[in-house]
């Protein structure tokens, strides 16, 4: 594995019913960029969904029989220089549309958009 620099960009959570904050860390393989370790809690469900010609994965995290709902997580490693990637205000943008669409599906009825900061990434 190789350290970088990713781009996570959570578009989807739907009101996940309590879940203890025991867990563990699981590792997420990224065909030739690396891995993405994360915090699941004790009980969740996860499968990598792997599109055609190596784009990015999307991982969904669901809890299993503790409840119901989803995380989507869809790590974005550096595109090419030909190609431009949205600046940090867009991918806010598009990721608060989102969560406003199916805030009604979730049990909170709002779903604020937070910063996510880590040592090798960022996202909403």
């Amino acid at each position: 594995m190789h350290a970088m620099r990713l781009l996570l960009v959570i578009p989807l959570f739907i009101g996940a019913t309590a879940v203890a904050l025991a867990g563990s860390s699981r590792v997420f393989e990224l065909p030739d960029h690396g891995a993405l370790m994360l915090a699941v809690p004790d009980g969740w469900k996860d499968k990598m969904n792997r599109p055609a010609n190596r784009l990015p994965p999307t991982l969904l995290l669901t809890p299993g029989v503790a409840g119901s709902g989803q995380v989507l997580i869809t790590a974005v490693w550096p595109i090419p220089p030909a190609s431009k990637i949205a600046d940090d205000a867009t991918i806010r943008s598009e990721v608060a549309t989102a969560a406003k669409k199916i805030a009604p599906q979730s049990v909170e009825g709002t779903l604020p958009v937070q910063e996510l900061k880590g040592v090798e990434g960022r996202g909403f």
